[in-house]
């Protein structure tokens, strides 16, 4: 039923974190974590055989670097399940996590969000994201969406050829090229978002010149 996608480089301190947060959810669903490797310089072999021995549906890939986009692509092509998602490696999720996925994508729609909590120095602010439908340069986070895997033949891969804003390129996308009946809005707070000085979102100029190079560009293109 779901793949869950953890595209991984140098965040090996928050790993253990997010794979836990996971894996203590009670769930007797089918699913599988994909944890790719893109070129990372630390070593996550002692985390990787601790999760390998204990969960049959855990699988670890190593790949050379090739960007955020390019990781998830590659989880997406070898993933089992219809449905996807990922989840950053320095993020958890809820403990509803998998009970409100799976009860909704048994509704059978292409694309899926959420809403989540923005944690930073043990603070929680609840974002809701039921509106970002109606405004064109927002966005739910990409931890946020379950995709099946169809929407992929129609909308290409996941990102752009741009490099940065993979997750706002890929919803351009959606927006454009999927029915809005086929997209579904969960009203519960199923992710957490870490802040920390490390996040790659936090370029916020370079993130808001390329929101608006994307959305004409996109506009344009796609």
């Amino acid at each position: 039923m779901l793949t869950i996608i953890i595209p991984f480089f140098n965040y090996k301190k928050f790993l253990d974190r997010c794979l836990n947060s996971i894996y203590k959810i009670k769930n007797d669903k089918d699913y599988e974590v994909i944890l790719i490797d893109d070129g990372s310089k630390e070593d996550i072999s002692g985390i990787v055989k601790k999760y390998k021995c204990k969960y049959e549906n855990f699988k670890f890939v190593r790949k050379s670097n090739g960007g955020l986009s390019h990781t998830i692509n590659h989880g997406i092509k070898i993933s089992k399940y219809d449905y996807i998602c990922k989840i950053d490696p320095d993020d958890t999720v809820s403990e509803i996590y998998f009970d409100k996925i799976f009860q909704n994508i048994s509704t059978k729609k292409l694309v899926y969000f959420f809403n989540y909590n923005l944690i930073e120095k043990n603070k929680m602010k609840k974002i809701d994201q039921s509106k970002v439908m109606l405004r064109s340069l927002e966005y739910p986070i990409g931890s946020t969406l379950v995709i099946n895997k169809s929407v992929f033949n129609i909308i290409g891969n996941y990102g752009s050829k741009f490099f940065y804003m993979d997750d706002f390129a890929t919803w351009l996308k959606i927006k454009k090229k999927i029915n809005l009946e086929d997209i579904f809005f969960i009203n519960e707070y199923l992710y957490n978002y870490h802040i920390h000085g490390e996040n790659m979102s936090n370029k916020i100029i370079k993130k808001n010149i390329t929101k608006i190079i994307l959305f004409f560009a996109l506009k344009i293109v796609n």
